[in-house]
């Protein structure tokens, strides 16, 4: 990347984590810029609507890629992916593991629809107000409360007995 560009693309990633700490004071925790066009920012549940709301208002090219989720055993994180502002920014929300659950943000961005679904299939975290969560990634037989990519999941190596 050219010196100049290589400016622009800095700015732009500096200033999307700094306005987005501006407009959500004390909502906005461990915020980091690591490389050129990339940045993560956590989040709670609760500010998770009104920040995608603004990501996806900064401008024409503004959009969700992916919805992932992670068991790091103590907690589970769901992770929003967005390209804001010549920038893939990661927005991390984490989760109680007793009761997992995020807003649904399907009414801001419709691909976020198989996202949702695929995060409770998988991870069995609850996506609230957007009505019942219809099978994805796993067969409609599949058993009410064994998520796949759970660390305790039964059919891992080392998971509980079922």
């Amino acid at each position: 990347m050219c010196g100049q560009e290589q400016q622009r693309s800095d700015l732009a990633r500096r200033d999307i984590l700094a306005e987005l700490c501006a407009r959500f004071p004390g909502e906005v925790g461990e915020a980091a810029a690591p490389r050129p066009g990339r940045a993560w920012a956590t989040v709670s549940r609760e500010v998770l609507r009104p920040v995608t709301e603004f990501l996806l208002g900064c401008g024409p090219g503004a959009y969700l890629s992916t919805i992932t989720a992670v068991d790091t055993g103590e907690e589970f994180q769901a992770i929003y992916h967005f390209w804001v502002a010549g920038t893939e920014l990661n927005l991390r929300v984490r989760l109680d593991r007793r009761e997992p659950a995020v807003p649904s943000i399907m009414d801001l961005h419709p691909g976020a629809n198989f996202y949702e679904r695929e995060i409770h299939d998988l991870m069995g975290i609850e996506v609230t107000g957007r009505g019942k969560l219809e099978r994805l990634a796993v067969p409609d037989d599949w058993p009410e409360g064994h998520y796949p990519l759970r660390k305790d999941w039964p059919g891992l190596p080392g998971g509980e007995s079922a």
